[in-house]
Order: structure tokens, then C-alpha cells, then sequence
């Protein structure tokens, strides 16, 4: 999903990684709504620093030490987390608090089972300078910055297309998110704290709507959802399945800010 820029040299684009860590652990509700019940985390680090691609482990962090300062950290947290934004922050002081020796640190929390209606649950990006990187070598781009949340797979049936018999039945969408926040805006959890209500409203407008084209869904879809939420960006993407024999999906994706 994700690509880093390339640099030459000794970079700060080099990093050490963990990949889906399996956790259980109390972050937010869970799809029903459930503010007490464990559900499973997928949890992935990238942790950057110059590599100098010797085989001497003082030149490199311990993939081991990473993952087992994670788990005890987490599982300490008897309470669990009110949200994935907060979790991903306690990620970030576990990493200062071991002294993991680097420059920056990006983190993914994914929350495969938390929404109903998305098949592939919730994703939360969340990426922190430790150091003050050089003018042109960022390890990733200014963008990646502000927090973001992706939801993934929302399947929803609808009337949508121009031909006749596309404006008598029902056919399914498929949807997915991403909301980019504000920095400084939004409540003290940013959106993680909203995305049910996000995505029942989304839910709400799909199934009421009879658009002409999967552009007219997706740029509709993201005003009225940014006119609500907290966000300053928000991108849809809409496919149709069925719409043609011989193609997985045809669909498009629109991307609006919040003026």
C-alpha cells in the first residue's frame, strides 16, 4: 500500500521492520459496539536508522527485542487502549522508554475484526520524527505526518450505472476509506474515536442512493462525510464488482479536502 522514496547513501530511508505482530488486546469498542472485550491486533513497526548492512548485531536493532518490548508493554496494559491513535502513541513512547536507537518510527494498527460492515477491518497510520531529519532526506513525506485511518472492503448493495437494467436492482459496491487528520483538530483521539458513526453514515447514504456513475457516489460520499467528521482529507474509492464480465472492478477514486 505504502512506498518509500529512494534515496542514495547511507539514507535515513533504511529501516529494520515487523511485520503483523498478533496481539489481543482492549482497544476502543469492538464491532458491537463492546468497550470491555479483547479483539485481535495486527500490529506493524518500521523503525528507521542508518543500516550498515554488516553482520555485526551492534550496528542494528534486535527484531526480538522489538517485538518482546511490545508484547510485555501491551500486555501491562491491563485496561487496554481507548482507541487505535492511542495505542499506536503508547507504541511510540515503548520505543523511547527501551531506547530503540534511531531516527523515525512508523506504526500500523490493524483492527481486522473491529467494523461490521468492512471486511477488512481498520487500519490506523501513524508515523513520528524522533530526530530532526535533513531538508531532502525524510524517511517518509510530509504527509505522512498527519494521522490517518484506512477502512478497507465495505460492501454495500445500492442502484448505481446508466443501463436499464441497472436502475431496476440492487447491485453491490465496494468501498474503501481514507480519512487523514488534523493534527490539532478533532477530539483528544482524532477519528479514531468516530469511525462507527463514520462508517453507519456512510452506510445510511450508500443504501439510500441511486447514482448515475461510481464518480458521481464517490465524490457525493466524501462531502457529505467530511461536512461532518473531523478530517482535512478524505479519499473514496467505489468499484463495481459485476459491472462487466471480463473485469474484476471498474471503479474510481476521488480525493476532497475540508476548506
Amino acid at each position: 500500500m505504502e512506498q518509500q522514496m529512494a534515496y542514495s547513501g547511507n539514507g535515513n530511508s533504511d529501516y529494520v521492520y515487523l511485520r503483523d505482530l498478533q496481539l489481543s488486546a482492549i482497544v476502543g469498542q469492538d464491532a458491537w459496539g463492546r468497550s470491555d472485550k479483547p479483539q485481535p491486533v495486527l500490529l506493524s513497526v518500521k523503525w528507521y536508522q542508518n543500516l550498515s548492512g554488516t553482520n555485526d548485531l551492534q550496528d542494528t536493532l534486535s527484531y526480538s527485542k522489538m517485538t518482546k518490548d511490545i508484547v510485555q508493554s501491551i500486555e501491562s496494559r491491563r485496561g487496554g487502549f481507548p482507541s487505535a491513535h492511542n495505542l499506536a502513541e503508547f507504541i511510540l513512547y515503548v520505543a523511547v522508554d527501551k531506547q530503540w536507537r534511531g531516527l523515525a518510527l512508523s506504526i500500523v494498527v490493524h483492527l481486522p475484526k473491529a467494523i461490521l460492515h468492512a471486511a477488512n477491518g481498520l487500519k490506523f497510520f501513524r508515523s513520528h520524527h524522533l530526530q530532526e531529519p535533513e531538508p531532502t532526506r525524510e524517511p517518509f513525506g510530509a504527509n505522512e505526518i498527519y494521522p490517518r485511518t484506512v477502512i478497507e472492503d465495505i460492501r454495500l448493495p445500492c442502484i448505481i450505472g446508466v443501463n436499464a437494467h441497472e436502475r431496476e436492482r440492487k447491485q453491490t459496491v465496494r468501498i474503501d476509506m481514507t480519512i487523514e487528520e488534523h493534527l490539532e483538530k478533532g477530539s483528544a483521539d482524532g477519528i479514531s474515536s468516530h469511525w462507527r458513526g463514520l462508517v453507519q453514515h456512510a452506510v445510511e447514504l450508500v443504501e439510500v442512493s441511486a447514482c448515475q456513475t461510481v464518480e458521481a457516489l464517490a465524490a457525493s460520499l466524501a462531502t457529505a462525510l467530511l461536512a461532518k467528521w473531523p478530517a482535512r482529507m478524505l479519499t473514496i474509492s467505489v468499484e463495481k464488482p459485476n459491472a462487466l464480465a471480463f473485469v474484476a472492478a471498474s471503479g474510481a477514486r476521488v480525493t476532497r479536502f475540508k476548506t
